[in-house]
């Protein structure tokens, strides 16, 4: 006799439905450290800037950290080094405007050195928002993909019941080495434990309901062929008549 079974579909669909809402929410979380919150701060920015401007895109090197650092009498060039290309010049290039993520910087320009510095971080969101959001999302991704791959080792295995014994998680335990049967978290969790003797050493391999299709099949086959006392109840329908009926 050979039983073969793979993993249960309660198992796969519920797998799936966990890693789907894994994997959409670091993607809402990425979506607004990458892009939402920064759309949200340039859309702040604009209502300070002295020009207004549709064409505004965020620069990640405009960070208050580095605006900071941006002093007077610093030349343009050393500007540029730090923050890179302004978002905005003014017509008259008398004000280079920085929009980055969270925050924005307005230069006072005079004979291409800095002659003033403006600048503010927006509050919601602010810095630690976006930088939050981003690390939400890489913790998701990542513990998606651990997921990912359990979950294809999982539904992708076979447990295999035939004349030598039984296989599970690529242990193969023989008929002959086989002892016992611990059931005692099997009305709690759905799983018990074969207890079998390897080589004078006592070991157990699990069996889990939530995991093996054909679990029910297999267990009975155990029992009846060992002759251990099966923990599955048998099914309180007696031909057509339901348990009322008979007692009726």
């Amino acid at each position: 006799m050979r039983i073969e079974s793979g993993t249960t579909g309660e198992y796969q669909v519920r797998s799936l439905l966990f890693l789907a809402m894994l994997v959409a929410f670091g993607l809402w979380f990425g979506y607004d450290g990458l892009w939402g919150y920064p759309s949200k701060n340039l859309n702040w920015a604009r209502q300070f800037m002295s020009e207004k401007s549709e064409d505004l895109e965020t620069n990640w090197k405009v960070l208050t950290k580095n605006l900071a650092r941006v002093k007077e009498g610093m030349t343009l060039e050393e500007v540029e080094a730090l923050l890179g290309e302004p978002a905005l010049v003014t017509a008259d290039e008398k004000e280079y405007w920085y929009v980055g993520p969270a925050a924005y910087g307005r230069l006072e320009i005079d004979n291409q050195r800095v002659e003033a510095v403006e600048f503010k971080e927006n509050l919601e969101p602010n810095e630690g928002d976006i930088q939050g959001q981003k690390g939400f999302a890489v913790a998701l991704l990542l513990i998606s993909g651990v997921f990912a791959v359990r979950f294809a080792w999982v539904a992708g295995r076979s447990t295999i019941l035939d004349d030598e014994g039984v296989s599970v998680r690529g242990r193969r335990v023989l008929w002959n080495q086989m002892t016992g049967l611990d059931t005692s978290d099997y009305e709690r969790k759905g799983w018990l434990d074969l207890v079998y003797d390897a080589s004078g050493s006592k070991r157990q391999v699990r069996l889990d309901s939530y995991h093996i299709a054909k679990f029910d099949e297999m267990v009975n086959e155990i029992c009846t062929r060992k002759n251990f006392e099966s923990p599955i109840k048998p099914s309180e329908i007696v031909g057509d008549e339901t348990p009322d009926d008979v007692s009726s």
